[in-house]
């Protein structure tokens, strides 16, 4: 996978990049711990997400999953709202 320099790609909830189909991320942009807590519990966490997403995706009979361009962008923007609050 190459993404070229520069560009914005700062994914879903961490986990979903637009542009790149059933790809689940762990540890993906902006899920670094900020505080005290353990990497693995959000690992965890995070393998449970995906682990229901594949379960869902199953279910339905899906073959691909994407985050909508714009869904992600909305979010990017959100969580850099919130940074920009941070010290």
């Amino acid at each position: 996978m190459q993404v070229q320099p520069g560009t914005r790609r700062g994914g879903r909830r961490g986990r979903h990049l637009p542009g790149f189909p059933n790809l689940f991320l762990l540890s993906g942009p902006n899920t670094a711990l900020g505080h005290g807590g353990s990497q693995f519990t959000i690992i965890e966490l995070q393998m449970r997400y995906v682990a229901a997403l594949v379960t869902a995706m199953v279910e339905r009979d899906l073959a691909v999953l994407e985050v909508r361009e714009d869904v992600s962008e909305t979010y990017r923007r959100e969580v850099d709202a919130a940074h920009e609050q941070m010290i």
